[in-house]
Parts: structure tokens; C-alpha cells; sequence
């Protein structure tokens, strides 16, 4: 089962530097195709659905991220 998920991050204040992040996710079978290559900035294994969310989370540049849960696949991107 691959789970897409669009990571939307927008930093609220510049001077505090506060982001929030929203998600939304996609039927089941679905899979990020990026229009480039270099768009990949991650791609290992995570051990839930929720840990990849958290390293996109994490990372400023990440704004998609999906995740195979049969592979354990999580991969994000710019």
C-alpha cells in the first residue's frame, strides 16, 4: 500500500520562524511521480506512516512526501 501525502509548509513568521504544516491523503495504489529528479531530498526506510509525516515535517524543504508501507519506503521532496 503506498499512501501519498501533500505536505503543504508555509512559515507563518519570518521573525519566529514558526511553521505549520497541513496534509492531505490519497487513495491507496498511489504514487509520487516527480516532474524532476532532484526534486528526491530523502529516500529510506521509516517504520510508520507517522514517522515519515514527522521527518517532512522536520526538514524545511520537504513539501511532499510518500510513504509504501508494505517496503517501508518514505521518500520526500522539494
Amino acid at each position: 500500500m503506498i499512501f501519498f501525502i501533500f505536505a503543504v509548509i508555509a512559515m507563518s513568521s519570518p521573525a519566529h520562524a514558526i511553521y505549520s504544516s497541513t496534509f492531505s491523503l490519497s487513495l491507496q495504489g498511489h504514487e509520487f511521480q516527480p516532474q524532476y529528479g532532484v526534486q528526491l531530498i530523502f529516500n529510506e526506510a521509516a517504520k510508520s506512516r507517522l514517522l515519515c509525516s514527522a521527518a517532512c515535517s522536520q526538514n524545511p524543504s520537504c513539501r511532499i512526501f510518500d510513504y509504501d508501507s508494505s517496503s517501508h519506503r518514505c521518500r520526500l521532496f522539494e
